[in-house]
């Protein structure tokens, strides 16, 4: 996960988590029409954000609890663990989530 570090500032954090097309939920693909897609609804969860640099951490406990709480909603929503976390611009702002 690159660019954490954005989305410092942000009071909430809507994510989208799926796509309805007339009243069901679309597992894993898009829907094949342009005009299928502009009757989409896009569901969203919002999740609290946080206000510190996270610009300095060097490992997942060094966040705020809304920054790790994002990152767990992440890996939840994926099914797949997040391995590096990008915290800054600079190649050494990323640490290993353990």
């Amino acid at each position: 996960m690159t660019k954490l570090d954005v989305l410092s500032g942000l009071p909430k954090l809507e994510v989208a988590t799926h796509y309805e097309l007339n009243g069901k939920r679309l597992e894993g693909a898009m829907p094949a029409t342009l005009e299928d897609l502009a009757k989409c609804k896009i569901v969203t969860e919002t999740l609290d954000g946080w206000s510190e640099d996270i610009s300095g951490a060097k490992s997942k406990s060094d966040l705020p609890v809304a920054a790790q709480t994002y990152i767990e909603f992440i890996e939840k929503q994926l099914g797949v663990p997040i391995t590096w976390v990008g915290t800054g611009p600079e190649r050494e702002a990323m640490f290993i989530n353990a």
